[in-house]
């Protein structure tokens, strides 16, 4: 009659311990491994046109084109590419740069022009209509920040 003894109980009670160890470290092996993937931003376009602006405006700034060519970016959030500025009269300044697009649509890069040292840094976000806008604080040509918007 006493199938179900207190030694039973104990194996029953283990049992399911071990179970529930189981099933809970496969969930959490689940969410380290691929769930995370779902959280980063959007795969950005291979490229964007908008404007450079410095200075205040209305009274004392200028703006000038600019273009954001992504060549690659990995599943990570790494981006590399270039950046083109458009100066007036006529004419083209490039540089190339590497960063991070971060999982709160929030991006980060430091563009490099030839010959030159000190990066300008670029800081940013993607916003809902893909379109990406931020600020940059410029080292080469004046130290500065200046911002910039590019769909």
């Amino acid at each position: 009659m006493f199938w179900f003894n207190s030694s039973n109980k104990a194996r029953v009670a283990v049992l399911f311990c071990l179970i529930v160890l189981v099933v809970g470290g496969g969930i959490i092996a689940y969410r380290m491994l691929f769930a995370h993937r779902a959280a980063f931003s959007p795969l950005l376009k291979s490229s964007y046109s908008g404007t450079l602006t410095i200075g205040i405006c209305p009274n004392t700034c200028f703006s000038e084109p600019m273009d954001i060519l992504v060549s690659a970016q990995s599943q990570g959030g790494s981006i590399i590419g270039e950046v083109n500025f458009h100066p007036p009269p006529g004419g083209i300044n490039t540089c190339s740069f590497t960063g991070m697009v971060i999982a709160k649509k929030h991006l980060a890069f430091l563009c490099y022009f030839d010959g030159e040292a000190d990066p300008d840094n670029f800081n940013g976000f993607i916003y809902p209509d893909g379109h990406l806008a931020g600020t940059v604080t410029r080292k080469n040509g004046g130290v500065g920040v200046a911002s910039w918007n590019v769909s």
